[in-house]
């Protein structure tokens, strides 16, 4: 029997492997950092737990600073907590 591979990545803020499906990936394309929803968009992207917890440790680590290396401003950090509140409540990740 053949098994499927089911590609992992990291959660920048907690630094878990998960399946990638799990996770919601942001981009950096042309120096805007955009929430990537179906995970296929160009430019350096960086994968975050689907949970509150997560979205905002992001925040206070200042996470995406590093990932990105280079200043994030604040309000991509909100839009990553509101996107994890509003789009993900029914999920249990």
């Amino acid at each position: 029997m053949k098994r499927d591979f089911v590609p992992q990545r990291t959660c920048v803020a907690c630094r878990k492997k998960q399946d990638k499906a799990l996770l919601l990936r942001l981009t950096r394309s042309g120096g805007d950092i955009v929430i990537d929803p179906d995970g296929k968009g160009e430019g350096r992207g960086v994968y975050v737990c689907k949970n509150a917890e997560c979205a905002n440790a992001l925040k206070k680590k200042k996470a995406l600073n590093k990932a990105f290396k280079g200043a994030v401003p604040e309000s991509v950090y909100d839009e990553v907590i509101a996107a994890v509140e509003n789009l993900y409540k029914g999920e249990n990740n």
